[in-house]
């Protein structure tokens, strides 16, 4: 019988970051989960850490594997995870702690329909300046309506049909969620995750940068996919005054973000 919920993760020297994320993992899975860890280029612990958080999750019932990537590359990483995958996916980032509860929630979300399932990123930095930025960020309109996600996205079976291998140099979260019209996809009440922000205003301005280029490559390379965008960033004026502070610090970095990037 095919596993109904495949979890992978991509792992590129994840020793300081795995840890929590399994820690995250292991108490939700129950026997019709797997979870697919890929090693990616690892030079550090990954390996060890892996192995050990995987046999925790074999011991409470679920199925676990460790595979290797045959290139450093995350889109190869992927595609291996995805070897004889047939349930629902879950991609989730080595530095994506998941809120307890998470998988139930995905799933039921896909039961009712859902084929595209995104959450509230909860973002973990040592900056107040980023902090900021980043709530601020949780907030604009077009963030929680597509929803915009940074580490964790659940895709259905019959969803994940709609396309073939990941493409390289594209960035997978994206790509995936415009394989589905807005209404398909969906942000459920009470899922969360914390992931990893920059801890340094040059840190962001670099992070915003590489979203920026790789939102490019992507309308660049398959353009029809953005019918199902549905941005409209005319809206911001609908964030609260609480988040203008962090508002404008975001649009600070973006400014720099894209000056250094043309």
């Amino acid at each position: 019988m095919p596993k109904r919920l495949e979890v992978i993760v991509p792992v590129h020297n994840g020793e300081i970051e795995l840890p929590r994320m399994l820690a995250a993992l292991a108490p939700q899975v129950w026997d019709e989960v797997r979870v697919t860890l890929v090693l990616n280029g690892c030079s550090d612990a990954s390996e060890a850490i892996a192995r050990d958080g995987l046999a925790t999750i074999q011991a409470s019932g679920a199925e676990a594997r460790l595979l290797q990537a045959p290139r450093a590359s995350r889109p190869a990483a992927l595609n291996t995870g995805e070897t004889d995958a047939q349930g629902h996916r879950l991609y989730l980032d080595q530095d994506a702690v998941l809120s307890p509860d998470a998988l139930r929630l995905i799933l039921d979300a896909i039961d009712s329909g859902a084929h595209f399932v995104g959450a509230g990123a909860l973002w973990r930095t040592r900056s107040p300046l980023v902090a900021m930025a980043m709530q601020a960020w949780n907030h604009i309109p077009y963030v929680v309506e597509q929803p915009v996600t940074a580490g964790m996205y659940a895709v259905s079976a019959s969803g994940r049909a709609r396309w073939g291998a990941w493409p390289d140099a594209l960035p997978d979260d994206k790509f995936a969620r415009l394989q589905f019209a807005p209404a398909e996809r969906v942000r459920p009440a009470g899922l969360t995750y914390s992931v990893a922000a920059p801890d340094s205003f040059a840190g962001l301005i670099a992070a915003r940068r590489r979203y920026f280029q790789s939102n490019v490559a992507l309308r660049e390379a398959r353009p029809e996919l953005f019918a199902q965008d549905g941005a409209r960033y005319d809206r911001l004026w609908r964030l609260a005054p609480a988040q203008w502070p962090g508002a404008i610090v975001l649009a600070a970095a973006e400014a720099g973000a894209r000056l250094g990037a043309r």
